[in-house]
């Protein structure tokens, strides 16, 4: 895992959640026991996967009176790899 260093928000105090933003990647940050805002801490980030979008082409329903059964999608990939 990475880590990032961040500043703790004015205002936090021991037990306090507040989101980082890593590249996209919102992240849950807690304030620790000891620790208030102004403080710069490290924050371990998971790695972070490029984003894959895919374009639907076609699809296919299988139905059993109003019930769908199965669905099929065909895509077209795009996006990093």
């Amino acid at each position: 895992m990475a880590q990032v260093e961040v500043t703790i928000p004015d205002g936090m105090v021991p037990g306090s959640t507040f989101q980082v933003d890593v590249n996209g990647q919102l992240i849950a940050v807690q304030v620790q026991p000891g620790m208030k805002g102004g403080q710069v801490i490290r924050v371990e980030v998971p790695e972070i996967l490029p984003v894959i979008t895919a374009t639907v082409v076609g699809a296919h329903a299988t139905a059993v009176g109003d019930q769908v059964r199965s669905l099929r999608f065909r895509v077209r990939m795009h996006g990093d790899k």
